[in-house]
């Protein structure tokens, strides 16, 4: 009786929620009923390649689409019909165990699982693309599906695409050491394979065919998206990546535009000309302002991790030691690319690089700060601390302390306590703390934050090790030319921040589906100035 009352209730708040889409999707088709139309990206030929029917990405797109559609560009969008293996998005951390791999939509528009359950989850999706696709519909728009490359696949370019696969089994498995000759590991590493021909197909077909003027997809990486937008670049079709929601911001309907992969943000083209001006004073009082106010907490990412809860760590300054190092690892399985890996072999390549040579070390003291979000998204086993403790022997290492992320320690407080020298891999803490005066290797080229002019840029290990044997050098030559630092800090941080930003009114963080659509106003659907410049060039 009680499992009947369960299920009852679940079917009841599944209808409510079906019943709110149908309501929202009626909101924005009325809205964009009476939208203004312009021609100003007239003979702008745009392919969005959204690939996935979650409502949360539909919505976002579709809602990019049309707004440039309303302005006149031709819209292609690009949709899966079930050809994809998977879509980069589980991960194994949704799975009751490893072994249930083959009783999982992967794809939840395959419908080769012999599951009711997702039986049910691939109608209602199928069914929810349909209503959304109309509620969207644009005499500039029109949609294509993947099926139409399925005879165009190229087995022979497999070799080509195992270091997409391989990150996309990283992803999926969060664990960057994997063992690829595991029957289900392999599985899932020979479905990425298949994924990244998919893809690779559709880039082709793309500019063989469709011919674009631009080519807009997220993320850019993954066996889904990395491959066509690679084939693209090569062929040099201006293209973009975006990030929605962008949570570095205290706006949690961000997105940004880049024209580069999501993990190379410092080598996008815009940041490249931007930097070339100075930045007005109210600009800078903007950028200082960003960065004081994620020291606070007060942005959507750091919210999400610390959610109201941070503790006071020190750096003990009286503790015998003559320096103290603090390392700042990334998630292990997040963005885990081979092209990223040139100075190190990988994440962990570098962590335990620099424990082996930190045990030699005994005037200097060691901290390695666990990221806060490997309580949300890590298994217990693969988070970083777990993950040392397992494969290295620091009985003998007092100079080596690990800080695990239950600690919720305020990183800020803890870097302006006493820390000399910082190191990260990449993210945006690789721009946050040169701007607290304390000098910053970054461990990958072409990434996130390896911006010339803010950190400590590495050409070779060799180079690395210099740096931690040459502290008081490095220290000296970052304080002596802080100022150039610190324009380019300020510059970076307002180009991301608020020059390469744009609002994308859909996004609902708190909402079920991550999107709302019953929040857009009309004057939402007048077209950013950022956004048309972007597709004016």
């Amino acid at each position: 009786m009680n499992g009947f009352i369960t299920k009852a209730k679940s079917a009841f708040k599944f209808f409510q929620y079906l019943m709110y889409n149908f309501k929202e999707y009626r909101y924005i088709k009325k809205l964009f009923k009476n939208a203004s139309r312009t021609k100003e990206l007239e003979g702008k030929s745009i392919i969005i390649n959204t690939v996935r029917s979650y409502k949360g990405i539909l919505d976002r797109e579709l809602f990019l689409g049309k707004i440039l559609a309303l302005n006149g560009s031709e819209i292609v969008i690009l949709l899966d019909d079930g050809v994809f293996k998977h879509w980069d998005t589980v991960q194994v951390t949704q799975f009751p165990h490893i072994l249930k791999i083959n009783e999982f939509p992967l794809n939840p528009i395959r419908t080769s699982i012999n599951s009711f359950k997702f039986l049910i989850y691939n109608l209602y999706l199928k069914f929810m693309q349909k209503i959304a696709l109309y509620a969207f519909m644009d005499e500039n728009i029109r949609f294509i599906k993947y099926s139409i490359v399925k005879g165009k696949i190229n087995p022979k370019l497999w070799k080509n695409y195992t270091s997409v696969a391989e990150a996309s089994t990283i992803r999926f498995f969060e664990d960057s050491n994997l063992d690829f000759s595991h029957e289900k590991i392999n599985h899932y590493y020979k479905l990425s394979l298949l994924n990244a021909l998919i893809s690779r197909a559709m880039g082709q077909y793309v500019f063989e065919t469709l011919k674009p003027d631009y080519f807009l997809t997220s993320h850019g990486i993954y066996s889904a998206w990395g491959p066509a937008y690679d084939y693209l670049k090569i062929k040099q079709v201006p293209c973009y990546t975006y990030i929605g929601g962008n949570t570095h911001t205290q706006n949690s309907t961000d997105i940004y535009l880049t024209d580069a992969s999501a993990q190379s943000l410092s080598t996008d083209k815009f940041w490249q000309e931007f930097r070339k001006n100075s930045l007005t004073e109210d600009q800078k009082t903007k950028a200082i302002a960003f960065l004081n106010n994620r020291s606070q907490g007060s942005v959507v990412d750091l919210k999400l991790y610390y959610q109201g809860v941070k503790k006071i760590f020190t750096v003990d300054k009286n503790d015998g030691y003559k320096y103290h190092i603090a390392l700042f690892p990334n998630l292990i399985w997040e963005g885990n690319l081979n092209e990223k890996h040139v100075i190190f072999d990988g994440y962990l390549d570098w962590i335990f690089s620099t424990i082996n040579y930190a045990k030699n070390k005994k005037d200097t003291k060691f901290y390695i700060k666990a990221h806060p979000g490997e309580l949300l998204f890590s298994k217990e086993n693969q988070r970083i601390v777990n993950i040392i403790k397992r494969n290295m022997d620091l009985s003998d290492c007092k100079n080596i302390e690990l800080i695990p992320p239950e600690t919720k320690v305020d990183v800020y407080a803890f870097l302006k306590s006493g820390i000399d020298l910082a190191i990260v891999y990449d993210g945006l803490l690789g721009v946050e703390i040169p701007f607290l005066k304390i000098p910053t290797i970054v461990c990958t080229k072409g990434g996130f934050s390896s911006v010339d002019g803010v950190n400590v840029l590495l050409s070779d290990k060799k180079e690395y090790f210099y740096y931690l044997d040459n502290i008081n050098e490095l220290s000296s030559k970052f304080l002596e030319n802080y100022d150039y630092h610190l324009e380019n800090i300020l510059k970076f941080v307002y180009w991301y921040i608020y020059e390469n930003s744009l609002s994308l009114p859909v996004i609902d963080l708190n909402a079920r589906s991550g999107t709302n659509l019953l929040q857009v106003k009309k004057k939402d659907l007048i077209i950013q100035e950022k956004l048309k410049k972007k597709f004016l060039l």
